[in-house]
């Protein structure tokens, strides 16, 4: 309940009333339409805009953004809650409710899919921080990958190297010993040729020698 003053002059002196004044104040506060509502028997009016606003979110069509007139949209939506018509009405900017039972089950419904709202909101947060922690993993596995690749390479580049000396030192060392081997060899051969000529000389000589004696 509530109390509306009106004043019945501008000059706020007694015994004076104006019927102009008056009347534009009762106009201009809804008195007239407050009371026809209440008349009906309507307990709760409220403009389409809020009230569209405020359940959409009970409404297939309606959420998450209904685009047209909210007079229709109220109406979209209290057809598709099942709302019994003599239950409420459709006035030029108003809807009236009759039965308070009606909003206190729009609120419960509201209250449900809040929560519903909350936990799909929750859900779809957990979804994306698994799915970003998963993209981030397989980034760093891709990274991982990549250097492990490289160190192998690497590893396995050094060890090609390491071995490609170790056979180059082989063979180098066995190249050595038998260009040794043959300068030693040709060596021998070329003291043992100078040794037999020395003989043979020397028998050439003495030979030479033992004519002449006998000569």
């Amino acid at each position: 309940n509530y109390i509306r003053c009106i004043k019945p002059n501008d000059q706020k002196a007694a015994h004076i009333f104006s019927d102009a004044l008056v009347c534009h104040q009762v106009r201009y506060l809804g008195l007239l339409e407050n009371v026809r509502v209440r008349r009906a028997g309507y307990a709760f009016r409220q403009t389409y805009e809020p009230c569209l606003e405020r359940y959409k979110m009970l409404c297939k069509q309606t959420w998450p953004q209904w685009r047209g007139p909210a007079r229709i949209g109220v109406e979209v939506l209290f057809n598709e809650l099942e709302v019994p018509e003599e239950e409420y009405s459709l006035g030029r900017s108003k809807i009236f409710i009759r039965n308070p039972r009606t909003l206190f089950k729009l609120e419960d419904l509201r209250k449900q899919r809040l929560e519903d709202l909350a936990t799909l909101i929750q859900k779809i947060y957990r979804g994306w921080k698994c799915r970003t922690y998963f993209l981030l993993m397989k980034k760093s596995q891709i990274v991982i990958s990549a250097w492990y690749r490289k160190y192998a390479q690497q590893k396995k580049y050094q060890q090609i190297k390491r071995s490609a000396i170790i056979v180059q030192s082989y063979i180098r060392g066995w190249k050595a010993r038998k260009l040794l081997r043959e300068l030693k060899y040709q060596k021998r051969c070329e003291e043992a040729v100078t040794t037999i000529a020395a003989y043979w000389h020397g028998a050439q000589a003495r030979r030479e020698l033992k004519r002449l004696k006998e000569e």
